[in-house]
């Protein structure tokens, strides 16, 4: 998974758990139709495409258990993300007496860290660098969402039948603005997993990422996993439990504005 810091080592932020499931707008061309026959599939068993379609606006609540890079120990996460598609993030987390904040309008990133109780106005936010700003925008690229969106960018190939976590699943293998591949319950064709390479501030180059994703809720008529564990060079470094999930919550454009 590709994450990235805020400010102080205490602080992750985890926008990739925010991609956990999928959307479809429409059918549109793509190279390999027994690979978009899964896509639909996949759809159609996370709610169908009408209901996908429809959410412009997800929030989630989540606890996060970090795993700290040093294998000193780990830390509880306490975490609510705003997505407003296609390119809006608002992303707010407390841990060990701090708050942080990070946000992206679409064009402009921003991040401040502030003590628990301390006034807002305290700490002002910050413009984060280009990179990390492209870093946020560039999780959209894989998030299925998106993708459902904009079928003429991306192309999907079936790559057989393999074996993930210990289940059996299709290996759905995206390309276009952004290559992962998606690992598809046979049985169920919900998603199980993701597998991608991605950098991170450290790993400077490109290392397998895992999210594997499980215990599916229906919250108004979709299916979410309300379980993910998250895995970096072949160990475990987080585990998501959401908390809460809402689907088109009323959200203005200043609410992604680092202000």
């Amino acid at each position: 998974m590709k994450f990235r810091k805020f400010v102080t080592p205490i602080v992750l932020m985890l926008f990739t758990v925010l991609t956990a499931f999928t959307g479809f707008a429409g059918y549109g061309d793509t190279k390999d139709p027994v690979g978009k026959d899964i896509f639909i599939k996949t759809i159609a068993a996370l709610g169908g495409p009408e209901k996908i379609a429809a959410i412009k606006t997800l929030k989630y609540t989540m606890d996060i258990l970090r795993y700290l890079e040093d294998g000193s120990g780990k830390e509880i996460m306490h975490s609510t993300a705003v997505i407003r598609y296609p390119d809006k993030y608002w992303y707010h987390s407390e841990v060990l007496g701090f708050v942080a904040i990070m946000t992206t309008n679409g064009q402009t990133g921003w991040q401040r860290l502030t003590k628990v109780n301390e006034p807002d106005s305290k700490e002002p936010y910050k413009v984060i660098p280009e990179q990390d700003k492209k870093d946020l925008l560039d999780y959209n690229l894989r998030d299925l969402f998106y993708i459902s969106q904009n079928l003429d960018k991306y192309n999907f190939t079936l790559n057989g039948e393999k074996e993930f976590e210990g289940k059996k699943t299709f290996e759905l293998f995206i390309t276009g603005l952004y290559k992962f591949q998606v690992y598809i319950d046979t049985q169920t064709y919900l998603p199980v997993g993701v597998l991608f390479w991605a950098t991170s501030q450290l790993d400077q180059e490109p290392v397998e990422n895992k999210e594997i994703y499980s215990g599916y809720k229906a919250v108004d008529g979709i299916l979410v996993p309300f379980r993910q564990d998250l895995f970096a060079k072949g160990k475990v470094w987080a585990e998501v439990t959401m908390k809460e999930v809402k689907f088109n919550i009323e959200v203005s454009d200043d609410f992604f504005e680092g202000k």
